[in-house]
């Protein structure tokens, strides 16, 4: 059998009082209600590119980030879980059953998955103390909610709104843990706004790069479109520019249009482009599904005579009513040229009232459609103020390379005189630390965002108390292990095949194996490769 280690989330998924529900039912009718129940749960698993592991009769047991690693397993996880208990069950009603109630657990570490086989059958599973746990965290779920452990919550927290469930004994486990609630009653969105993430810590080493970026918007203002690619591997700081450049921006009273691209939302036709259609037309970044339903009425109502002719692929991406059949009568090749023409229309419309930003962030994950939409869209942009900026990792392919209106900017890895100015502002000037960051910026390799999971891991632990830029070390904290969020960034890589880094980090050899794979991690002594607590 073969098996590997995986940093995963695990959902578990249950309908509640599935007897008590069916108990007057025939049975015919009593399978046909689970079927479809089922079928529902495993469409959002499928939805967030999870796979179905088992199916428990009246639940399921899914993986994030297997067979295939994701970085974003556990957000995956949690968009999947909310999709669940929002989604109705058509048809419930038969024989008097009402809709099910579901309880959702949901845990995040490393496991063991392979193929596993017992008495003729087999399926693709996994074991490990995370699967256990996850189960537990299902069955302390209340009816309706969602419950994740500490890990998952680490790893979604700027991302999906959770409120904490206190700490819980877990029957099997000699320590409580700490457990959280994702939020269900309001109407999450995707995953939030870039601009929601937290900054703990100054932007350090990029000055050069923001001048450019500063110098490039003035340009722009006297002869037309620019496009500016920040490539960088993953953690290296490109969206934290980006975040602070909008900053400074919005002061000056410079308008932004923020896109992002998903990885979970990759398969679904069209996703970017809706995405930076929304910000075109100004639909308000909300969780309230109230009032985003009155922007898009009231968008609707207030829609520009000269734009008729686009308003039906504007629809068409943001669901704003039914499609006529004129629109449902379009080949895919129509329907991709008609949005493209609303996209111009609507970035010609912005620019009216001046230069602005658009932002194309991550956008080598987006949907092959919205890729070749921007391909065609860019290069028609020319005669505009406007700048444009994508960002990407040194792998991403793109045809914008040879243009005269495009320039990449390279985000190197920090030099080790910033990292150690970074790990100051994280950790403060207490003694007990200063051995700490010297050990840290060794491990983090010039990548800020390891740098700040290590942090995070030390706190977790217990090795660190405090607060951001006043911590004390309270113990020694012996050999760091690899944070998950770390590990799956790793894992994601090596699945996908990515090159080995060619910069100034190039000193690098393999310390990080995992079957059939070798990953490349920066020069040190080789880390543990268990699962921190609360990572």
């Amino acid at each position: 059998m073969l098996t590997e280690n995986k940093q995963v989330s695990v959902l578990f998924v249950d309908v509640c009082n599935s007897t008590s529900l069916l108990q007057h039912v025939d049975p015919e009718e009593a399978r046909a209600y689970l079927g479809r129940a089922l079928d529902r749960l495993a469409e959002a698993v499928e939805t967030y590119g999870g796979t179905v592991s088992q199916l428990l009769g009246d639940g399921l047991v899914a993986l994030f980030g297997a067979p295939v690693a994701q970085e974003d397993h556990a957000l995956r996880a949690c968009l999947a879980a909310l999709k669940m208990q929002r989604a109705s069950i058509p048809a419930h009603d038969v024989g008097g059953v009402v809709s099910p109630t579901l309880r959702i657990g949901i845990n995040s570490g490393e496991v063991l998955v392979g193929i596993v086989g017992q008495y003729r059958w087999s399926h693709y599973g996994a074991d490990g103390k995370t699967i256990h746990l996850a189960s537990r965290l299902e069955k302390m779920a209340p009816p309706g909610g969602i419950l994740i452990s500490a890990a998952t919550q680490r790893l979604v927290a700027q991302q999906i709104d959770t409120r904490t469930a206190g700490v819980r004994i877990v029957r099997g486990l000699d320590d409580p843990i700490e457990v959280h609630e994702v939020v269900v009653e309001t109407e999450s969105s995707a995953a939030a706004p870039l601009t929601r993430k937290q900054r703990w810590a100054p932007l350090i080493g990029r000055e050069d790069t923001l001048r450019i970026l500063e110098g490039a918007l003035e340009t722009v203002q006297r002869s037309g479109m620019r496009t500016i690619g920040l490539c960088g591997d993953a953690g290296i700081g490109k969206s934290r520019l980006i975040v602070d450049w909008m900053d400074s921006l919005a002061r000056e009273g410079v308008e932004v249009c923020f896109s992002q691209a998903r990885g979970y939302a990759s398969t679904r036709a069209y996703s970017t482009a809706t995405d930076l259609t929304a910000s075109l037309v100004g639909l308000p970044q909300t969780s309230a599904a109230d009032i985003r339903h009155s922007a898009k009425q009231t968008l609707i109502a207030k829609w520009p005579d000269d734009g008729a002719e686009h308003l039906a692929a504007v629809n068409d991406l943001l669901g704003l009513a039914a499609p006529d059949e004129a629109w449902l009568a379009l080949n895919p090749a129509q329907r991709r040229r008609r949005i493209g023409e609303a996209l111009l229309w609507l970035v010609r419309r912005r620019v009216r009232s001046g230069a602005f930003l658009l932002v194309l962030e991550d956008v080598f994950l987006a949907d092959r459609e919205s890729r070749r939409l921007f391909e065609g869209l860019l290069p028609k942009l020319q005669a505009l103020p406007v700048l444009i900026c994508v960002t990407y990792r040194p792998d991403f392919d793109h045809q914008w390379r040879r243009a005269s209106w495009f320039s990449e900017r390279v985000i190197e890895p920090l030099g080790d005189g910033e990292m150690l100015q970074l790990a100051r502002a994280c950790l403060g000037d207490d003694p007990s630390v200063l051995g700490v960051m010297t050990e840290l910026v060794a491990r983090a390799d010039g990548n800020p965002f390891f740098l700040e999971q290590l942090v995070f891991t030390l706190i977790d632990d217990g090795s660190l108390e405090g607060t951001p830029g006043a911590y004390r070390l309270q113990r020694p904290f012996g050999e760091l292990r690899v944070p998950g969020s770390i590990a799956a960034v790793i894992g994601a890589r090596g699945s996908t095949g990515c090159p080995k880094p060619q910069n100034r980090r190039s000193r690098l050899r393999p310390s990080w194996a995992i079957p059939s794979r070798t990953i490349w991690l920066p020069r040190c002594r080789p880390w543990t490769s268990s699962a921190p607590k609360n990572c």
